[in-house]
């Protein structure tokens, strides 16, 4: 917690007790606060006060501190592709261009992570913590329990399944199904690109090194399905590397922001577990994630990118 310019904590004593601390300083995690904040680069994110203030059950709280971490990697992807960049002229051209090639493979696994980890808890509140009204509803809910897979709620034989669909076969609310068909588009590419680097069938393709920074081939994948703009482009092939990476970023947060929070369309979750704080995310990364972001906000909506990092 940060309260009074000050860091206080809390472990467990021998006797079952609390322990209270003040350390000098914290790094990588996340606190409670009530106005202040420890830095302006603290980043406050819908999803992680959400799950902290209201879903903090014995069943979900290490997928919690599982997507935390992938939050602080994503902000660590990041920092690292800035620092190739501004170290470009003391690394080889070739040996640069692989280190960013691995990084955008690794910022493709820390995204669909996230979307496991997100669909995990969801999966574990409904089928473990949600009765429906309607017995009917209710019964197929539980006939019919909400897979802890992402891919197993939106693909049917491989076909993307409309929101009628989903709420159907999983007795959902219409606001859960909806965010659900939202986001399944956005999913399935996410995946694809994933899937076939993982599996060795395709690489990032090359990244060119320049002086206004990196650069791709617009018709290579994972870059091809991204909506491109004309003032993305160095010339009539290559593009910015930077506005895909913010896109990735931000709709895996959006897309796993709204999907725990529709649970609220079903069930009511009480007040919040620290009533009049919020919860910030810690890192020294985030500094990385931010100026990404704000170079991208020419390339994106501002007001989305200010959504979730306010």
């Amino acid at each position: 917690m940060w309260e009074n310019e000050k860091w206080t904590l809390w472990l467990p004593g021998d006797g079952g007790g609390l322990i209270k601390m003040h350390p000098v300083g914290a790094s990588n995690c996340a606190y409670l606060t009530r106005s202040s904040l420890a830095s302006e680069e603290d980043l406050y994110l819908s999803f992680l006060n959400f799950v902290c203030q209201r879903l903090s059950f014995p069943e979900t709280n290490s997928f919690v501190h599982a997507v935390e971490d992938d939050f602080h990697l994503l902000a660590v992807h990041a920092a690292k592709l800035e620092h190739f960049f501004l170290n470009r002229e003391r690394i080889d051209s070739t040996l640069v261009s692989s280190f960013v090639r691995s990084e955008v493979e690794a910022l493709l696994a820390t995204a669909r992570s996230v979307f496991d980890l997100s669909q995990e808890i969801v999966a574990r509140i409904w089928n473990d913590r949600i009765r429906l009204n309607d017995e009917e509803a209710d019964s197929n809910k539980n006939r019919n329990k909400l897979p802890a897979s992402f891919r197993k709620v939106v693909l049917e034989n491989n076909r993307v399944r409309t929101a009628d669909r989903i709420s159907e076969k999983y007795s959902l609310s219409s606001r859960m199904a909806e965010v659900y068909e939202k986001h399944s588009n956005f999913f399935c590419t996410l995946r694809r690109s994933r899937d076939l680097i993982v599996h060795g069938t395709k690489s990032a393709g090359h990244v060119f090194v320049t002086e206004r920074g990196f650069a791709v081939r617009k018709s290579e994948q994972p870059f091809d399905d991204f909506n491109w703009q004309d003032f993305h482009a160095y010339n009539e092939n290559l593009v910015s590397l930077k506005p895909w990476l913010a896109h990735v970023i931000l709709e895996t947060i959006e897309a796993c922001s709204e999907l725990v929070e529709s649970l609220q369309s079903a069930a009511h979750f009480g007040g919040d577990l620290f009533p009049g704080y919020e919860v910030r995310l810690r890192d020294p990364a985030n500094k990385a994630i931010v100026e990404l972001l704000n170079a991208a906000s020419e390339d994106l909506s501002v007001s989305k990118a200010a959504a979730f990092w306010a």
